[in-house]
Parts: C-alpha cells; sequence; structure tokens
C-alpha cells in the first residue's frame, strides 16, 4: 500500500523523483502566465484600432504598414519582456525565502519563457491583422495547446519508440516552436539531483510533459528566432495586403 500511495501522492515520494511540477519548490506557473499574457495583450492589438479607426489616423500621417506593424511589436515584445522579468524575479526571490531553493539556471530560464512568450505574441500579431481580437486570441491559445500537446505526443514515440509518433512530435515543435522553448525552460529548473534520477528511467522519461533532460540544441534556437522573423513578415505582408 505504501508504494501505491507514493505513485498517487508526489507530494509523498522523494524530492528526487519528482518532476517540477510536482515539487512545490520549482515555480512553473510563470510560463504559462507569460505567454497567456501575450495572446492577451497581442490579439486586439492591430484588429482593435482598425476598427476603432485609429488605425486608419495614425497611417494617415507619414507612417508606412509596415513601420505600424514592428512598431507594434517592438511595443508589445517590450511590455513581456518587462512583465516576464518581474514575475520571474519575484518568484524566484519568493521561491528562495521560502523554501531556499534556488533553479540551477535561472537566466536560461528566463531566455526560454520570453523567447515562448515572443512567439505566440508574434502570432498572435500576424493574427490581429486578419481577424477580430477575440478570435485571434481563441486561436492562438489553440494551437498553443495542440503544440503542447504535440510535445506529450512526441514523448510518448519516443518513450515506444514508434517513430511516425515521435516524427509528429517533432513536426509540432518546427511548426509552432513554443513546446522545444516550455521543455527548455522546465529543464532550467530541474536540480542535478533530478536530472540524475529521472535520467536513470531509461526511455519512457520522454513520455513525461513536466521533464526534460536537456535543454533544446542551438540549432533549435536558431530555428525558433527565423520563425518569429518570418511570422512578423507575414504579420506586414497580411497588413499591407488589407483594405482599411
Amino acid at each position: 500500500m505504501g508504494r501505491v500511495a507514493d505513485r498517487r501522492s508526489p507530494e509523498r515520494r522523494p524530492a528526487a523523483l519528482r518532476g517540477p511540477e510536482e515539487d512545490d519548490r520549482v515555480p512553473t506557473s510563470h510560463p504559462r502566465d507569460v505567454h497567456l499574457a501575450a495572446v492577451f495583450v497581442a490579439a486586439p492589438a492591430v484588429s482593435g484600432e482598425v476598427e476603432s479607426g485609429i488605425a486608419l489616423a495614425l497611417l494617415a500621417r507619414p507612417i508606412s504598414r509596415s513601420e505600424y506593424i514592428v512598431g507594434k511589436w517592438l511595443g508589445l515584445v517590450a511590455i513581456v519582456v518587462a512583465y516576464g522579468v518581474a514575475a520571474a524575479v519575484v518568484e524566484l526571490v519568493s521561491v528562495q525565502v521560502v523554501s531556499g531553493y534556488q533553479p540551477p539556471h535561472p537566466a536560461e530560464f528566463l531566455a526560454f519563457v520570453l523567447g515562448e512568450g515572443i512567439v505566440i505574441l508574434t502570432l498572435a500579431l500576424m493574427l490581429s491583422t486578419r481577424v477580430a481580437g477575440m478570435v485571434g486570441g481563441v486561436i492562438a491559445a489553440i494551437l498553443f495547446g495542440i503544440a503542447w500537446m504535440g510535445g506529450i505526443v512526441g514523448g510518448v514515440g519516443a518513450a515506444f519508440n514508434n517513430a511516425t509518433i515521435t516524427h509528429v512530435g517533432t513536426a509540432t515543435k518546427l511548426i509552432l516552436p513554443t513546446d522545444g522553448l516550455w521543455r527548455g525552460a522546465v529543464w532550467s529548473l530541474e536540480p542535478s539531483i533530478v536530472l540524475a534520477a529521472q535520467s536513470g528511467l531509461g526511455p519512457a522519461v520522454a513520455a513525461n510533459p513536466f521533464f526534460a533532460a536537456e535543454p533544446p540544441p542551438a540549432a533549435y534556437v536558431i530555428w525558433a528566432v527565423l520563425w518569429i522573423a518570418a511570422m512578423l513578415a507575414l504579420a506586414i505582408w497580411s497588413f499591407r495586403s488589407r483594405e482599411i
């Protein structure tokens, strides 16, 4: 019975066998907060001003549509970065004061979380050039969830050595690179004892969505940057080709 209880109750298992989502010392709500904030601020950014006529008044001045979109994007990124940094500092300091735990890679954690927020922000901004704010926000949030589920599916495929399912997860990580960055944030929070304990479980650990044995490779980070640039270019093209 003790073994069964340990499997069902994370708080009764040794800290080394818990993932970061199960360990109350590790801050894990922050990544979701940043991506939700990014969606909320970006989804109505363009569509709201088009509907209210503000965009038309601004574009009547010597401001190109490209400059309008880039300016919006820079402003929204500044908001998300400011919020993300402030929230991260509060969470990390609070955890340090309450439990004495300090994540081993706080700078990497912040970089991955902000990168994830900028990815979903750019997607929501692009959608805002074509659809209403609420619709764009819902679409962006759903796609974020699908990408996260795709990462879980890919992990299950890796655990069972199923190449087809693994490729599905890899494809979702490339189409929307939020889950790969999320894994990087998870890795940055995990103490070495957790990494060692979980890695010792073998291939099955790949199915755990709240564990990452290593950060995403540099090539994936570069891909995420290129994805952001491509999505921003698509937003510019979409807005330039739209009648206001």
